[in-house]
């Protein structure tokens, strides 16, 4: 059996190594905070200030582009025109992926590749699926006026029912309902119905 002395000697080495490999940050990794609780990662600081306050002292102190551990998730932030800019402009293809969320473990394979493309938000797949939608959207009349007759007769009857209360209590959140179905109902079936009905 251990004794007392050393089963705390080895429970402090534990969670130092599992303290270390949770909170160091990766070769290349911009600077940031050094003080990281294991599984909440800066956290506690960002609870002590104001967020907007903490950063700005962090921009101060690390310069435009800092890093810091949201839990255990290393967090690359940006500050200043130039380097936004520089990222979201200049590198766009680069940066406008989403990082990968723990929900997206149900949905994944072992390598991180995602089972469906649904999910996806940027490469080839997404790229090819945005077109074919786009072009069938474009089809079916988006970005055209197509829609705007049948909106514009909608409101037309509206308005009618409205003038034709001549000062009688009306329910208008009934009203806008049934003009609201009605538009749904003529894009959908091609067939709308009285208001009154």
């Amino acid at each position: 059996m251990l004794d007392i002395n050393t089963g705390l000697a080895l429970g402090v080495a534990v969670l130092s190594l599992l303290w270390w490999f949770s909170v160091r940050r990766p070769a290349g990794a911009p600077p940031g905070p050094w003080l990281a609780v294991p599984l909440l990662g800066h956290l506690l600081l960002l609870m002590k200030k104001d967020t907007r306050q903490q950063f700005a002292a962090w921009r101060r102190q690390y310069g435009d582009v800092f890093s810091l551990y949201l839990g255990s998730q290393l967090l690359v932030v940006l500050n200043g025109y130039k380097v936004l800019k520089e990222a979201l402009v200049n590198n766009a293809d680069v940066f406008s992926d989403r990082p990968f969320a723990s929900f997206e473990n149900i949905i994944t394979d072992s390598k991180g590749k995602l089972k469906s493309s649904v999910f996806d938000t940027s490469g080839p797949v997404w790229k090819a699926q945005r077109k074919v939608s786009t072009q069938i959207l474009r089809e079916l009349g988006m970005g055209k006026n197509v829609l705007a007759a049948k909106i514009e007769e909608e409101v037309k009857e509206y308005i009618r029912v409205i003038s034709e209360s001549q000062g009688q209590p009306l329910d208008l959140a009934h009203l806008t309902q049934a003009s609201v179905s009605n538009n749904i109902c003529s894009i959908v079936l091609g067939k709308r119905f009285e208001i009154r009905e």
